[in-house]
C-alpha cells in the first residue's frame, strides 16, 4: 500500500517512488459533491517528479489517495515498497452503514435510528456540517437503500469494498453497464456532465499544484496566463471506456473467485464443483 497505489512519485528525493496503478473511473470524481472533503482524500489529481515538483493529471489517469506515500510520517525516500501501512479490516463508518442497511431490510423501510446513522457518516464527509451534509429523509425502503448504497460508494473508495457490495446486492452487472454509459456521457459533455471543462489549467506554487479554475465550469476561450493545460473531459476516450471491465461477462463466473484445487480434491460432496470460468 502506498507503492502500487497512490499518486505517481517518480524518484522524488523526499518521498521516493511509486507505481500508481490504481486508477478510479473519471466519473467517480464527479460523484462527489464539490464540498465533500472525501473527494480530495480518496482521489489525487497530481504526480510528483524527480525535482519534487507536482504536476497536474489528466482526468483519465487520476489515482487513489487514501494510502498515498507522500503522506507517510516520517517520509521514506527510495524505491522500497513496504511503507508499514496497516490495511483497515473494518472502519466505524462501515459498522454504521451496515447497521442502517440491516435495519432498513428488517423493518422494510427507514427508521429514525437508521436515518440518523446514515447522516452521521454523511455529515462527517462534509466536515461535520449538518447543512452541507444534509439528506432528505428517505420516503421508503428503496429510497433508503439507494441512499445507503450511494454513501458506501463515496465513503469506501480505494478500500476494496465496492465489488463485494455490488455482488451481494446483485448489482455488479448493472453498475458496470451504468459506469460505461456515464463515461460516454462525460466524454460527450452530455447531461449530467455538461459543465465539465474540456481542459483544466494549473500552476505550481511552492512545489504544489494549484488548479487555476473550477472543476465545475466549462473551459475558457483561452489558456489562463501562466498556467499549464491538461486534458480533462477530452481525456476520456472511447478506448478507455471500452477497456472498463473488458474481461467481465455476466453469469460466467467472473463474479466469484476460484476454489483452491486442494479444496476441490478433498471435498467429499459429489455435487461440489469449481466455480464457472476456471
Amino acid at each position: 500500500m502506498g507503492y502500487y497505489s497512490g499518486p505517481l512519485l517518480s524518484a522524488s528525493p523526499i518521498y521516493g517512488s511509486t507505481q500508481a496503478q490504481i486508477r478510479p473511473l473519471s466519473t467517480y470524481f464527479y460523484a462527489f459533491d464539490s464540498t465533500d472533503v472525501r473527494r480530495d482524500i480518496t482521489l489525487t489529481t497530481y504526480s510528483i517528479d524527480g525535482a519534487n515538483n507536482q504536476k497536474g493529471l489528466l482526468l483519465s489517469v487520476l489515482t487513489d489517495g487514501k494510502f498515498r506515500r507522500d503522506w507517510r510520517v516520517p517520509t521514506l525516500a527510495g524505491t522500497g515498497n513496504c511503507l508499514g501501512y496497516n490495511w483497515p479490516l473494518i472502519r466505524f463508518a462501515d459498522v454504521l452503514l451496515m447497521f442502517a442497511e440491516t435495519d432498513n431490510e428488517i423493518n422494510k423501510g427507514p427508521t429514525a435510528a437508521a436515518v440518523a446513522t446514515l447522516r452521521e457518516v454523511r455529515q462527517r464527509g462534509f466536515g461535520g456540517s449538518t447543512t452541507l451534509g444534509q439528506i432528505p429523509t428517505p420516503a421508503n425502503q428503496t429510497d433508503m437503500f439507494n441512499a445507503i448504497a450511494s454513501e458506501r460508494f463515496l465513503e469506501f473508495g480505494g478500500e476494496g469494498i465496492r465489488k463485494y457490495d455490488l455482488l451481494r446486492w446483485n448489482l455488479l452487472d448493472t453498475k458496470i453497464t451504468e459506469a460505461r454509459a456515464n463515461l460516454a456521457r462525460l466524454a460527450g459533455a452530455q447531461a449530467p456532465y455538461t459543465f465539465v471543462p474540456a481542459s483544466m489549467y494549473y500552476r505550481v506554487t511552492g512545489g504544489q499544484v494549484v488548479w487555476a479554475r473550477s472543476f465545475y465550469r466549462p473551459s475558457p476561450a483561452a489558456t489562463p496566463t501562466g498556467t499549464t493545460a491538461v486534458a480533462w473531459r477530452t481525456a476520456v476516450t472511447a478506448a478507455l471506456i471500452a477497456n472498463i471491465a473488458s474481461e467481465y461477462a455476466p453469469g460466467k463466473g467472473k463474479e466469484l473467485l476460484p476454489f483452491p484445487q486442494g479444496t476441490i480434491d478433498t471435498n467429499k460432496n459429489p455435487g461440489f464443483k469449481q466455480n464457472a470460468g476456471y
